[in-house]
């Protein structure tokens, strides 16, 4: 007669299956990297165990028609393994309906032990479920330990390929959902899937989503996949409603910062940094400089443009400089965010707006904007080729393969270290290379930051 030694060592197959299949369960199924929750050890311990504890009462019930009357030290080994199963489950499976029902099964298991039939029903319900949750985690979603109300970074695997994808700023109402460049479906329970798309100025695809205060899910889809990611928005206030205007922006400084391991920064739309009005100033002594005597001033109702507006205005009347009507051929000052300076850069290409020169505010340094034929100029205290920049660009493929470097990310992922360079003006063009019998030396695509054109210094310290 089969004695309880015996009962667990007919699951041990089936357990060191477990042991290779559980990080993926662990995983919520997406294979490693889509998923990792933040306290991944912890977290993957009780989920193996769970499975473990599952697959020793699955195989206690299964053998009873077999043992005979169960012994009182058998029963309360069931009885205890059946109890961390349980308990394991309610941890780790997100769906409380489900847990609740395995961990009801499991818990009835020792009780049915008395009963062959009983014993069999239940031990082939939870090898059941054991099975669908080692081959494909379908049965359960497992929980994704997430920070709440915080911006949110996963990879996600679909259709056999990973994805980086950011969700910002997690918290209740609309959230911006950014992916690659190709473009992915992204929608909720409540929305339906859409294809992300582009913003103007900003690098990448995207899509905003309405999430509920708590835990939900994204869904991503792509070549006919679709696989989910975890949010949890907390129970704090809601998401501004200005996602499409400055949302873009916000959500690189938040990628520069989870690219270094710091914390999300205030979207630098909500005030005029110290160092940028000084570089608006010197911009506007330089234009004086040269004679320049009134300027084109494009701004838009951020508090930060706001300032920046008053800073020009400011400058350009201590040099004796007017503020002049858009029909003027005058340089173009841009102090908005990334949408209004992409149209009025589109306006300059088109020759709908007049101006001999667009000067952009340090912020608007992001590939999408200075890939539009303007003739623009930047007041920068960096070079984008500096080692930092460019180890900076390299972190960020790095984690989004696709993402383009901006000034707004780098100053996120520089933190707390000030450059101490004075401003100089960089210029941005695009870049036809011709046919050459002569090898060229170009900037590695992986770590430029406008790729397909150059940024180049093009004067010397302002004052």
């Amino acid at each position: 007669m089969p004695t309880s030694a015996d009962v667990l060592r007919v699951p041990a197959g089936a357990a060191a299956l477990l042991l290779v299949a559980s990080p993926a369960w662990a995983d919520g199924g997406h294979g490693g990297h889509g998923a990792v929750p933040d306290d991944g050890w912890t977290t993957t311990a009780i989920r193996v165990v769970a499975l473990l504890a599952t697959a020793v009462v699955a195989g206690a019930a299964l053998l009873r028609p077999r043992t005979g009357p169960p012994s009182r030290r058998l029963t309360v080994l069931v009885s205890v393994v059946a109890a961390v199963a349980a308990v394991g489950y309610l941890v780790a499976v997100d769906r409380v309906l489900v847990a609740l029902a395995l961990a009801a099964v499991a818990l009835a298991t020792p009780r049915a032990l008395q009963h062959p039939r009983r014993s069999v029903a239940s031990g082939a319900v939870l090898a059941a479920a054991l099975a669908t949750l080692t081959v494909g985690g379908s049965l359960a979603v497992v929980r994704d330990r997430v920070t709440s109300g915080v911006p949110l970074l996963r990879e996600v695997d679909v259709a056999g390929e990973r994805m980086p994808i950011l969700v910002t700023p997690q918290r209740p109402g609309w959230n911006l959902v950014h992916a690659g460049d190709r473009p992915v479906s992204v929608g909720t329970s409540r929305d339906p899937a859409s294809a992300t798309s582009r913003m103007p100025g900003a690098p990448g695809t995207w899509r905003q989503v309405w999430l509920p205060p708590g835990r939900s899910r994204i869904n991503v889809g792509s070549g006919g996949r679709t696989a989910s990611i975890t949010v949890d928005t907390g129970r704090g206030s809601a998401a501004s409603p200005q996602l499409r205007t400055d949302g873009p922006e916000c959500a690189s400084a938040t990628l520069g910062a989870l690219v270094s391991g710091g914390a999300p920064p205030p979207c630098p739309a909500d005030r005029l940094d110290t160092a940028d009005a000084a570089a608006l100033r010197a911009t506007v002594g330089f234009l004086a400089g040269r004679g320049v005597r009134s300027v084109h001033l494009v701004a838009d109702g951020s508090p930060r443009s706001r300032a920046a507006a008053l800073a020009v205005r400011e400058a350009t009347a201590r040099a004796g400089m007017k503020i002049t009507t858009a029909g003027a051929n005058r340089p173009v000052v841009l102090v908005s965010g990334w949408s209004k300076a992409d149209a009025a850069l589109r306006q300059m290409a088109r020759g709908s707006l007049r101006g001999q020169g667009a000067y952009l505010a340090p912020w608007l340094l992001s590939a999408p904007l200075l890939a539009i034929p303007a003739a623009q100029m930047l007041p920068l205290r960096f070079s984008p080729r500096a080692p930092d920049p460019l180890r900076y660009a390299a972190e960020l493929r790095a984690r989004f393969p696709d993402e383009t470097p901006t000034a707004t990310g780098y100053a996120a992922w520089r933190g707390s270290r000030e450059d101490d360079e004075p401003p100089r003006l960089y210029a941005a063009s695009l870049v036809t290379f011709m046919p050459s019998r002569t090898p060229a030396q170009h900037t590695h695509t992986g770590t430029s930051w406008l790729p397909g054109g150059t940024i180049t210094v093009a004067t010397g310290p302002l004052a």
